[in-house]
């Protein structure tokens, strides 16, 4: 069984990117299927002397196709983007470009540095598309649980969001037999425990019976 075995509920550790000089933290409250979202939340310390500043942006899209690219903040005359590394295997690496804009001259980067993100990595499930890491857990023993959070990662565009995530059970006698996960319109199934291999199964919200996505799980070396 995966649950942990802890003697209280894991807390809940929200990633964060990290580089040099700064720890940032990105609220991404758009479902997982979405390239575009304009809500977007920047929270960004300063490891030096720990001054905080917290900004509203928007994913980075790239035109026609809208794919996702990071994303972009305003502070008065300075622009923040933050963006994934060229190298599509590498899905921790960032970067962060900070950009003075001015009226009567060209912008010019003031900073721009590299950083990792930084998750609980004790629990990770992988599909061909997806890597999920399960930030916080149930009691020990206590298998029908929700409140949970999973740390999804889109590994084509290298988008991560926080999804809402609780356990999934027989009703019969509450086996132990994944997580489910609800963003937006759909469903997203973790089934653990099958015969055949585990594997991801998406189906929309308002008709469970009607899958529209199925990956194997990929094994853990």
């Amino acid at each position: 069984m995966p649950l942990k075995a802890n003697a209280q509920a894991t807390p809940f550790q929200a990633p964060f990117f990290e580089t040099e000089k700064f720890k940032i933290y990105i609220k991404d409250p758009c479902p997982l299927y979405a390239n575009v979202c304009d809500n977007v939340i920047y929270t960004g310390i300063n490891k030096k002397n720990q001054q905080k500043i917290m900004l509203k942006g928007a994913t980075l899209n790239e035109s026609p196709s809208y794919n996702f690219k990071g994303y972009s903040f305003i502070n008065q005359n300075h622009m923040y983007t933050l963006s994934p590394s060229a190298d599509s295997k590498d899905l921790d690496t960032w970067t962060l470009t900070i950009i003075k804009k001015s009226k009567t001259t060209a912008p010019k980067i003031i900073l721009q540095e590299n950083g990792k993100w930084n998750y609980d990595k004790g629990e990770l499930y992988e599909s061909k598309t997806y890597k999920f890491f399960l930030l916080n857990s149930c009691i020990e023993g206590n298998v029908s649980c929700n409140g949970m959070k999973m740390n999804v990662i889109n590994k084509q565009n290298k988008r991560q969001i926080i999804v809402n995530t609780e356990t999934m059970s027989r009703p019969s006698n509450y086996d132990f037999l994944g997580y489910i996960m609800t963003s937006g319109m759909f469903q997203y199934n973790l089934n653990l425990t099958f015969v055949t291999k585990p594997s991801l199964d998406v189906m929309p919200i308002k008709d469970s019976s009607n899958e529209i996505f199925s990956e194997d799980l990929i094994e853990k070396e």
